[in-house]
């Protein structure tokens, strides 16, 4: 049996498709299902369910494949953690939390670290000032993806600094 299984966790090491092979007890096996999780995570709808609790596994499954948080998180409890890593791992992972989780604040600054994730954001979050302005710290591009109103109203605001420079002879 122990050769067996080593067989096994070699065939999903060299090729995860592999695991759809093995004999229905080694599929059980924790240790052939992280291996086979490690190499493809799109695969976690193939593992047992008893596995939909083990974060080990999930954060790997995501680790390996970040676009398969999508069907992943409709089958496991998605707690802050996994939110936080699959947002780490791929910024567009933040469509597929529940409401409270986008509405984290640690969630969304990771979120906006990367690019111009702003666009992920529903209306009501491009208009809303602390969003923008994490966006626009990390990329000022991201500006042209706040609401209109946002938009002048920052434009407004920076036009009044800069006269405020000018006035107290900080300009070139």
């Amino acid at each position: 049996e122990l050769i067996e299984k080593n067989i096994a966790l070699k065939a999903v090491s060299e090729n995860a498709f592999a695991f759809s092979y093995i004999p229905e007890k080694l599929r059980n096996d924790r240790e052939i299902v992280l291996t086979t999780i490690k190499n493809k995570g799109s695969l976690f709808d193939d593992i047992d369910s008893q596995y939909y609790k083990d974060k080990e596994i999930i954060f790997e499954a995501i680790k390996s494949e970040p676009s398969c948080f999508s069907k992943l998180s409709k089958k496991i409890e998605v707690d802050k953690d996994i939110a936080l890593f699959a947002v780490k791992q791929e910024a567009s992972n933040y469509l597929f939390l529940d409401k409270k989780y986008r509405e984290d604040k640690e969630i969304i600054k990771n979120v906006l670290k990367n690019g111009n994730n702003l666009v992920l954001f529903d209306d009501e979050d491009r208009n809303n000032i602390e969003i923008v302005k994490i966006a626009i710290k990390n990329n000022p591009e991201s500006i042209k993806y706040a609401s209109k109103e946002l938009q002048e109203k920052l434009e407004n605001s920076w036009i009044k600094k800069i006269g405020e420079f000018k006035n107290k002879g900080l300009s070139r």
